[in-house]
């Protein structure tokens, strides 16, 4: 512990004589003290003892210079008084000051003080290292928790976090329209077998990042849902809104050219979509809007692929 004294060494000489655990620097007044800490003390001494005459005219500007100029973060300020009275003490408080002792100054008083002051200080210490400890963490947890939440392969959420989410917002968002749009990329397997599984996964990034990028403009949640299948979840009253954001899907996919560093002949793929009611009139569970989403999928499928199919509409948009 670095410490100072601010004040005349004579009126304080017993300071320098007591036998402490830690040197005492001191120095006559605060501007030589600012100087002594700038070129010998550069991180701030971790207490100051403060005698009268340096504090008594202002004890709020002397503590305020103590603190900018020369003390660490986190020390302390001793203030020494001649004699005590309510009106000084009051005056140090306002001011700041962490402490005070009266004269005379004797070795176990100041030794108190010092004990009592290091203690404070280490577990003000122990404080900030803890919380740093937790804040990094929590930060940790956090990372942890989102990768839980990612598909590893295309970085889009992951079919866990798929039904946490629309459990949520089915529970608590019963009285809102939303619908749930099943994709599945076309003859995917066929693929695979032609450009093979490291082309197939380059194929599922960039279908799903197409995806995201397409469904983030109604500020859908979109997911993997497994293998080539993917899922969206559209909150709005407006089924026609839903059905075009479908259509810009299958559009902008068929627009995709499936390329890697040693292609030089893009693959091409398709997509087909089913999109829910969107109405909960007589659904009991969201898996009621997932299983009518899958069903026009399987429809659109039937259908030729590369298109899309809404529940009670029944036809084919493409």
């Amino acid at each position: 512990m670095n410490i100072l004294h601010i004040g005349n060494k004579e009126s304080e000489a017993g300071i320098q004589e007591m036998d402490w655990p830690n040197h005492i620097q001191s120095e006559p007044n605060l501007s030589s003290a600012a100087a002594y800490k700038k070129n010998k003390v550069s991180k701030g001494f971790d207490l100051v003892l403060m005698s009268e005459e340096i504090w008594l005219d202002s004890p709020s500007k002397a503590a305020m210079e103590v603190k900018k100029n020369i003390l660490s973060n986190g020390g302390c300020i001793i203030a020494i008084l001649e004699d005590e009275t309510s009106e000084k003490v009051n005056r140090l408080y306002r001011a700041g000051v962490n402490d005070y002792i009266v004269k005379p100054l004797i070795e176990s008083k100041l030794l108190f003080r010092l004990n009592r002051i290091s203690r404070g200080k280490d577990e003000l210490d122990r404080e900030g290292e803890l919380l740093q400890a937790i804040r990094q963490l929590e930060k940790t947890n956090e990372k942890l928790k989102s990768l839980t939440d990612l598909d590893s392969l295309t970085g889009i959420y992951n079919r866990r976090f798929f039904h946490s989410f629309i459990s949520e917002r089915w529970e608590g968002q019963r009285d809102e329209n939303f619908f749930v749009i099943m994709a599945d990329i076309d003859k995917f397997k066929a693929f695979n077998d032609t450009y093979g599984h490291l082309k197939g996964d380059q194929c599922l990034k960039q279908v799903a990042q197409s995806l995201k990028k397409t469904s983030d403009k109604l500020n859908a949640m979109t997911a993997r849902f497994g293998g080539e299948e993917f899922v969206v979840v559209v909150h709005t009253p407006d089924g026609e809104q839903v059905l075009s954001l479908a259509e810009e899907i299958r559009s902008s996919i068929e627009k995709l050219c499936v390329a890697d560093e040693d292609s030089e002949c893009p693959a091409k793929v398709t997509i087909s979509l089913g999109v829910s009611s969107g109405s909960l009139n007589g659904i009991s569970s969201y898996k009621e809007l997932i299983d009518q989403a899958d069903q026009c999928l399987y429809e659109a499928k039937r259908l030729g692929g590369n298109q899309v199919v809404q529940a009670d509409i029944k036809t084919a948009v493409n």
